[in-house]
């Protein structure tokens, strides 16, 4: 069995297409084609994950967190992210990173995390409305259409899904009366030109839209471009970043932070409540960062939002609007997802004829500092 063969099962499982925008999942580093020796998943790609998989003879590592997350303009061996390559370079370990794809597909990371605080009656929070993606409309004559379309297409646009180059034309009749000192496709200035054009529109995410913009006037003839940006506002149908459980019967806070550090074996959480005999009965549970989730877990009144970390001002926000934040760290609330893709990931190695093909799990959870 090759790498490449454990990743083609992971993402059809993961599939890369529920990363947001902005992140950076897929392959990382290393050999797709070579045989695959063990599997270890991680939360980092970093000296210590590198060296457990070294000494297990493991040599592909999947992590939560992207080894390349900003761009790279060099890989220094004295300084991270480019020592953790050189050492898995070194040690012909192949990387591979399942980010926010693994948080929001369904019993994702906020599921897990949910589960190892010992919630139950999970279910999804109400669709979020997202406006990562515009349309964009160019008008452009006839002979233009095709480099246009091609060059948008080149520069990302046109993604639904999984199909590419999706786009959409129809005919029509442009005007424009060119001025003084301009130098028209077609006409000649101080005449009024009517040629026929196509709208073409296709679509793209705001994080691509300026490279697409740039790649449309490149390829378009007219001197001036004539082009337009929808925002496109739609429910997300596929986001498990923040999931609800409604207990049994309400709790006070406190009781339910020490049940939390008991089930969890936890040394202290941190509490940020308007009230400290807050009794709880809805709670939000959102793994890793889950301050940006603020606002959805209030929409869905829960009285309380458990998370890994949070900032300062959206916790006061949080408490500004009546309900309390536990937070656990970053590591501890995302290591749960690690174990338990870990468990099917050798259960489906089970099923097959490489079912020996061993499966670990690197959960040290002191990412976050300790508490002394």
């Amino acid at each position: 069995m090759r790498n490449k063969e454990v990743i083609h099962w992971l993402e059809s499982q993961v599939p890369t297409r529920l990363a947001e925008s902005w992140d950076h999942v897929g392959w990382q580093l290393g050999d797709q084609e070579e045989a695959a020796r063990g599997i270890l998943w991680a939360l980092e790609a970093d000296e210590r994950s590198i060296a457990v998989a070294q000494h297990h003879n493991l040599n592909l590592i999947i992590v939560h967190h992207p080894l390349f997350f900003r761009p790279v303009t060099r890989l220094l061996q004295h300084s991270y992210p480019g020592k953790a390559a050189h050492l898995a370079l070194r040690a012909g370990i192949s990387i591979y990173a399942a980010h926010t794809n693994l948080d929001n597909v369904d019993q994702g990371s906020s599921w897990s995390f949910a589960r190892a605080a010992g919630l139950t009656q999970l279910r999804l929070a109400p669709l979020r409305q997202t406006t990562e993606h515009c349309k964009v409309v160019v008008f452009v004559p006839e002979e233009g259409l095709e480099p246009v379309r091609s060059a948008m297409a080149a520069a990302g646009a046109g993604w639904i899904g999984n199909y590419s180059e999706c786009s959409f034309a129809a005919p029509g009749i442009g005007t424009f009366l060119p001025q003084a000192g301009t130098h028209p496709y077609s006409g000649k200035p101080g005449r009024l030109e009517r040629v026929r054009e196509y709208r073409l529109e296709t679509i793209t995410s705001q994080a691509n839209l300026s490279a697409v913009v740039q790649a449309l006037c490149a390829a378009h003839p007219y001197e001036e471009v004539a082009y337009e940006v929808y925002p496109l506002v739609y429910p997300r149908q596929e986001h498990g970043a923040l999931v609800l459980s409604d207990l049994p019967e309400p709790v006070l806070l406190r009781e339910l932070a020490a049940s939390l550090k008991m089930q969890m074996q936890l040394v202290a959480v941190r509490v940020l409540a308007p009230d400290r005999n807050q009794v709880v009965k809805r709670i939000a549970v959102c793994a890793g960062s889950g301050g940006d989730f603020i606002a959805d877990a209030l929409r869905a009144d829960a009285d309380l939002l458990l998370t890994g970390e949070c900032r300062y001002h959206q916790g006061q926000e949080a408490r500004r609007q009546g309900m309390a934040l536990i937070t656990v760290g970053h590591a501890r609330s995302e290591t749960p997802v690690l174990v338990e893709w870990a468990e099917k990931t050798g259960q489906w190695l089970a099923g097959r004829e490489h079912g020996q093909l061993p499966v670990m799990v690197h959960t040290r959870c002191d990412d976050d500092g300790e508490l002394w």
